[in-house]
Order: structure tokens, then C-alpha cells, then sequence
């Protein structure tokens, strides 16, 4: 299971990817690793992007656990221009499938969820 997010504008504003798995564990920049096994790989910020504009969560399928998935793309902040905006988009992805997606464009305070079902539960 990942869900990978790409954006636009990386210079100019911080996006970040955020998961709330079914246990409640919550995997975002402040707190990259969850028991489960959930990992974010690289906090992307401000044009600091090692893997380029995008950020990933994940897990090996034998650790992802079932049930509803909250996943959010949250604008932190602007890096330089105050009012920038960012486009994304987000997938998610089991092994090199994409099951599901979300795009959108954010502005300060803004962010947008969407739940995913994983396996049973």
C-alpha cells in the first residue's frame, strides 16, 4: 500500500501528505514512522525535494493493516510568496496499480481528505 503525492509550485509553497490509519496511528512529517510499519520517505519542503516534488507513504503489504484509510494533502505554508497556490495530485497505489486518486489546487489553510478502503474491516 503508498500513497504518493505530487505537486507543482515546490518553491514556492510546503505541501504535506498525511495519513491517519485504521488504528489511529497518524504518519505525517512530524512523526514519519508508525508501528505498523506506515513510513513517510522525505518531508518536501520549500524546494527541498530530494525525489523531486512529491512525498510517499507507505508500507510493505504484509504490514499494511485493513480498514479505512484518512489521507489528506495539507498546505503548511508558503515559503517565500505569501498568497501562492500548489497543484496536486495524489494516488494510491497497491504494488504498481493505482486504485484510487485525488487532484486538486490549495491556498493558505487549506487542505483536502479522502478515505481508502483497504482490504477487509
Amino acid at each position: 500500500l503508498r500513497f504518493h503525492m505530487v505537486f507543482d509550485n515546490h518553491e514556492a509553497v510546503d505541501l504535506d501528505l498525511h495519513v491517519l490509519e485504521p488504528s489511529g496511528e497518524h504518519i505525517y512529517y512530524s512523526d514519519p514512522r508508525a508501528a505498523s510499519g506506515g513510513e513517510l520517505d522525505v518531508d518536501c519542503m520549500c524546494g527541498y525535494c530530494p525525489n523531486g516534488p512529491s512525498e510517499n507513504i507507505y508500507w510493505n503489504q504484509s504490514e499494511a493493516k485493513g480498514g479505512v484509510y484518512e489521507v489528506w494533502v495539507e498546505y503548511f505554508s508558503a515559503c517565500e510568496i505569501a498568497h501562492s497556490e500548489a497543484s496536486y495530485t495524489l494516488w494510491v497505489l497497491l504494488g504498481d496499480d493505482v486504485v484510487g486518486s485525488s487532484q486538486g489546487t490549495l491556498s493558505r489553510g487549506q487542505s483536502n481528505v479522502i478515505h481508502f478502503q483497504y482490504g477487509g474491516g
